[in-house]
């Protein structure tokens, strides 16, 4: 099964560096990665990609709930 996990970022100025720390922390779980900016990219909402290593599949969830901790994030995941 391939899981595909999206992280909507609210406000990029103020929660990028947490989720960033929060992906490098985490980056065993992370087999690819794609960020996607808005038109303004200092101001607007970002989103971020994510697939997810099977072999770390358990992982995924505890990066999954830690981001859901942070304000202004919002998780959507597919699986295949």
């Amino acid at each position: 099964m391939q899981k595909i996990v999206g992280i909507k970022i609210g406000d990029r100025i103020e929660e990028a560096e947490k989720v960033q720390n929060l992906l490098t922390e985490y980056g065993s779980v992370i087999k690819t990665r794609l960020g996607i900016r808005g038109e303004n990219s200092e101001t607007d909402k970002g989103t971020i990609i994510i697939e997810i290593d099977e072999k770390n599949s358990g992982n995924s969830e505890k990066l999954e709930n830690k981001l859901s901790l942070l304000d202004g994030i919002e998780i959507r995941e597919m699986q295949f």
